[in-house]
């Protein structure tokens, strides 16, 4: 059993690695709308940004669903967000 998890853990970082370079790998970070769109892409600073303005107007905790539906906002300074 030992040997098993001196082999699995060294495997298990590496994996782990790879998802983190992954993850902010620049060729990842754009994502195209669709096949039929490919040249159209989204914009995840505008959503980081505009999730961190009503982050802070709200002042408390999101949820999952709040997050994905906030970071979407046109106006997330002058809105009117009801919970």
């Amino acid at each position: 059993f030992a040997n098993a998890t001196q082999t699995i853990l060294p495997l298990r970082r590496l994996c782990l690695t790879r998802t983190v370079y992954a993850a902010t790998n620049e060729k990842t970070s754009k994502v195209s709308l669709s096949r039929f769109e490919p040249d159209k892409y989204i914009d995840y600073e505008k959503q980081a940004s505009t999730l961190e303005v009503v982050k802070k107007r709200l002042n408390q905790p999101l949820t999952l669903s709040e997050k994905i539906l906030y970071s979407h906002a046109d106006d997330p300074k002058n809105q009117e967000f009801k919970r």
